[in-house]
């Protein structure tokens, strides 16, 4: 019906007319306004929580690998414990021996040399 009454006029040559002849009122309700606000200041908090949780669970997945590596650093420390205690107690043992049978052949030759 528009495009009769305006024969050749393209779409934004009516715009342009309608918009001279009509003007564009929006009324906005005070109360619809502040919704709207409360709205957008709720979202951009859950935004700004959304991030500091992204950040906390980073951060926490960061910590949780450093325990990770440390408790196998650990284990493989436990295990050159055990291993340096194993060497430790076997070399007593020899040194033991040793002494032992120094000590004996000490007290044979100087059992040989009384009955002499």
């Amino acid at each position: 019906m528009l495009r009769f009454i305006a024969k050749d006029l393209t779409a934004t040559e009516i715009e342009n007319g309608l918009s001279l002849d009509f003007s564009r009122n929006i009324e906005v309700n005070e109360e619809t306004a502040a919704i709207a606000v409360a709205q957008q200041q709720s979202n951009n908090e859950l935004n700004q929580y959304a991030l500091q949780l992204q950040t906390a669970m980073e951060q926490m997945g960061n910590a949780m690998q450093i325990m990770a590596d440390q408790k196998e650093e650990i284990t493989e420390l436990r295990k050159q414990v055990v291993e340096q205690k194993r060497f430790v107690e076997e070399t007593l043992k020899q040194r033991d021996e040793r002494l032992m049978e120094s000590m004996m052949q000490f007290l044979e030759q100087k059992k040989s040399h009384g009955r002499e």
